[in-house]
C-alpha cells in the first residue's frame, strides 16, 4: 500500500507539471489561431476550422472541466491514503 500512495503522489506530480505547462501551450494555439483566423476565409477557413474547433472544444473541457476534477479526485485519495496510515 505504501507504494501504490507514493505511485499517486507521484502521478498527481506528473500530472499537475503537464497541467501547468499544457494551459498556456493551449493559450499560446488560441492567441495565434485568432491572429491568423482573419486572414484565412473560404475553403481554407472552413477545412481549419474543421479541425482546430473540436479540438477547441475538448481542450475547454479538459482545462476547466476534466483537469481540476481530476486533481481534486487526486488529492482526496490522497488525503484519504494520509489519514489511514497516520490513523487520523
Amino acid at each position: 500500500m505504501d507504494e501504490q500512495f507514493l505511485q499517486l503522489k507521484r502521478f498527481q506530480k506528473a500530472l499537475q507539471e503537464f497541467n501547468d505547462k499544457v494551459a498556456p501551450a493551449w493559450g499560446d494555439v488560441e492567441a495565434t489561431y485568432e491572429e491568423i483566423s482573419s486572414q484565412w476565409t473560404g475553403e481554407t477557413r472552413n477545412k481549419y476550422d474543421q479541425y482546430f474547433i473540436p479540438l477547441q472544444e475538448q481542450m475547454d473541457t479538459y482545462l476547466h472541466r476534466k483537469s481540476p476534477s481530476y486533481s481534486e479526485f487526486i488529492q482526496r485519495q490522497i488525503q484519504i491514503l494520509e489519514r489511514y496510515f497516520n490513523g487520523k
